[in-house]
């Protein structure tokens, strides 16, 4: 593999060449694909922001920050789990023959499909996904502050279509 220069490199030339072996080295620490796949893409992320070509190459930075950001997730969850905080998991819901109930979600899976792409794309990362604000607003590249006016914004829509 060739290294990547400063002037050549971009998210997409740095995610073709490493997630796979990002995610991969990921996941043996945290044990779980899909949060090791997150995990891959704040460390291409936050190795991109700070990548200084002096201090070392680019892999041993992205390979040292997957590793570092896996350890803080572990040690998150560990935290979680004494404090006997459950995280949401989705699970099915079987909602019955309630017909209030079936419009309800009926107008709410039509105002979903009539909001901006932005908001939602927060409500997805928020609710569906379960990110904190900080890392649903660092994931999209925007401020947390502007996360919760989208946010807002786009409950408020939601209600009003319930």
């Amino acid at each position: 593999m060739s290294a990547i220069t400063l002037a050549s490199m971009d998210y997409n030339e740095v995610d073709r060449r490493y997630r796979a072996r990002l995610r991969l080295a990921a996941n043996k620490i945290i044990g779980d694909w899909h949060e090791a796949d997150a995990t891959a893409n704040e460390a291409i992320f936050a190795a991109l922001r700070s990548f200084n070509p002096a201090r070392g190459s680019l892999e041993s930075l992205l390979f040292t920050t997957t590793r570092n950001k896996a350890r803080n997730y572990v040690a998150k969850r560990n935290r979680l789990k004494r404090r006997g905080t459950v995280a949401l998991v989705a699970e099915p819901v079987v909602w019955g023959d309630d017909p209030g109930l079936r419009e309800s979600i009926e107008r709410v899976t039509t105002a979903l499909d009539t909001l901006p792409a932005d908001q939602r794309e927060v409500i997805r990362l928020r609710y569906y996904d379960g990110l904190s604000e900080r890392a649903a607003a660092k994931q999209i590249g925007i401020t947390r502050h502007r996360l919760r006016e989208l946010q807002s914004a786009a409950l408020e829509a939601l209600r009003a279509a319930a």
